[in-house]
């Protein structure tokens, strides 16, 4: 084990927390809501955001479960307005567990260099460490943006910033 991946996996488990927590106290309607800025993944709503970034968590996951040799449980979704915020919540529960393989990686295994294109970011040359804060980097942006429109006055302009 090794603190920099305890540190790695913390960052996630915040993020997926802070929105589990956001979207349990949601209501079902507004997951068909447009989420500004994130037009262009799924059908650009609340619900297809939120899906896309739990399956995100899972391939993440799913790519640090390969490099340590363990198979989690993987599954690939495109996500639409048709979420349903039970499922999303339990698969956001899932997420959190799949994640925690991240605090047991030791120094040497954040060290690895993963082959070119086995997930976004590894390019042969970033360590497994460079490309988790990467991909994490990248999710925070997706959660904020939840975050964002589903604290939002329904029609309210959104506001920019974390909560």
């Amino acid at each position: 084990m090794s603190l920099r991946g305890q540190h790695l996996h913390e960052a996630a488990d915040r993020q997926i927390a802070d929105l589990a927590g956001r979207l349990s106290a949601a209501e079902e309607a507004q997951l068909s809501q447009p989420c500004p800025g994130r037009q262009k993944l799924g059908d650009g709503t609340i619900g297809a955001v939120a899906a896309h970034t739990a399956d995100n968590y899972h391939r993440i996951a799913a790519f640090v479960a390969a490099i340590a040799r363990t198979s989690p449980r993987r599954t690939d979704r495109h996500p639409t307005a048709a979420v349903d915020l039970d499922v999303l919540i339990a698969r956001l529960a899932s997420a959190r567990v799949a994640v925690a393989t991240i605090a047991q990686l030791s120094d040497d295994d954040l060290d690895l260099v993963p082959a070119a294109g086995g997930m976004k970011f590894a390019d042969g040359e970033r360590t497994l460490e460079e490309i988790l804060t990467r991909l994490f980097n990248h999710q925070r942006h997706q959660v904020t943006a939840v975050l964002s429109a589903v604290g939002r006055p329904w029609g309210a302009c959104p506001t920019a910033g974390r909560r």
